[in-house]
């Protein structure tokens, strides 16, 4: 988290209930009495409308919020991707208005997890890898292509979806201190953190490889190293673990 950013502290709970709906749960009672009240009531309008109804939907009806979608987050339930794609639109829509900060798609970084996890089913088969050319045009089109213009920015946003663990990480490209810092909710203790065993870790590495191409076209064999962060602090110089020395 970044320095001087601190988590608004509830202490006062509603009592407010939406039948049908769990909410004894932290994410609704310590929620916005206001804003609780504004949920019970479209609850409450939509009683006779099925789980897939929906609350709110982007101008151009690809990402929506469903009824369903609401359930899950006021239960603290499985959350869909498509609700991760609303929170990133919206996220994206507000750093960028800051005009120092760049946001790749959050299926850019997904082309090249899943490249390198082909490559590597290649290479361990009889497969040389100088002839593996699977999802290359994916990761031109994604990464290489949105990079020339955000680049140039002092932070780069990427989300990262590990698929099937259902998952996201962030992968932010600091311009300023030339390198890239990870940033994962689910990382293990310290003492028990290992870069080599940590799928989300090895992912992001597998994002970095391919950007690193980029980069070294760009700026003429620059290096950015990969650090596993554990916070932001002090302009991203609180690090854990570094993969590679400047």
């Amino acid at each position: 988290m970044a320095e001087g950013l601190k988590p608004t502290k509830r202490t006062k709970k509603n009592s407010i209930v939406i039948h049908g709906v769990n909410c004894n749960t932290n994410t609704w009672k310590f929620l916005d009495e206001n804003v609780a009240h504004h949920y019970k009531n479209w609850f409450d309008l939509n009683k006779d409308n099925n789980d897939n109804f929906r609350y709110w939907e982007c101008c151009d009806g690809i990402i929506d919020i469903t009824k369903d979608n609401l359930k899950r987050i006021i239960q603290e339930g499985e959350i869909t991707s498509n609700t991760i794609r609303v929170y990133l639109q919206i996220l994206k829509e507000e750093v960028e208005k800051k005009k120092v900060v760049g946001f790749l798609d959050i299926e850019a970084a997904r082309a090249a997890v899943v490249h390198e996890q082909k490559l590597k089913e290649f290479v361990a088969g009889v497969g040389k890898q100088g002839e593996f050319k699977c999802n290359e045009l994916d990761i031109e089109l994604s990464i290489i292509n949105p990079l020339w213009s955000i680049l140039s920015k002092d932070l780069v946003f990427i989300p990262l979806h590990h698929g099937v663990s259902h998952h996201y990480t962030l992968v932010v490209i600091h311009n300023k201190d030339r390198c890239f810092y990870h940033l994962n909710s689910m990382l293990p203790p310290k003492k028990e953190y290992s870069a080599n065993t940590n799928i989300h870790f090895q992912n992001a590495m597998g994002v970095v490889k391919h950007i690193m191409v980029f980069i070294k076209c760009v700026y003429d064999s620059t290096i950015y190293p990969l650090n596993q962060s554990w916070t932001l602090r002090n302009g991203g110089k609180t690090m854990a673990s570094k993969t590679t020395k400047k």
